[in-house]
């Protein structure tokens, strides 16, 4: 028997394998999770209530962040409003506010062109 001889070619490219679903799968919850929460807003004093929002949408965006390296701009931006949305309901914005200065008192980086 002889061994045949197998060429492997790198490409500097990868497919999406499953990225783009994890990311539509991530978004979704974090929204069912802040539309409940935007239920109890009232009844929860405000410190209280953002420790909820971040601690619930972070824990959700950080699960298995590693993979998410260098993922295109458009699933960047979707996961981007996931943050202004929470933003927004901690601070009981419109959507018409600037978000700037809420995510910079919640210590949250703003995207660099997302």
């Amino acid at each position: 028997m002889t061994a045949s001889t197998i060429h492997i070619t790198p490409v500097k490219s990868l497919r999406d394998l499953g990225m783009r679903m994890h990311v539509q799968k991530t978004v979704s919850c974090c929204f069912i999770d802040l539309h409940q929460l935007r239920q109890i807003r009232q009844s929860v004093p405000t410190s209280s209530f953002q420790k909820l929002v971040v601690a619930l949408v972070h824990s959700r965006l950080d699960y298995g962040n590693g993979v998410l390296v260098s993922i295109p701009a458009n699933l960047m931006r979707q996961l981007r409003s996931v943050l202004n949305a929470a933003a927004w309901l901690i601070f009981n914005l419109k959507h018409s506010d600037h978000i700037t200065d809420a995510l910079v008192s919640l210590h949250w980086l703003r995207g660099v062109s997302v």
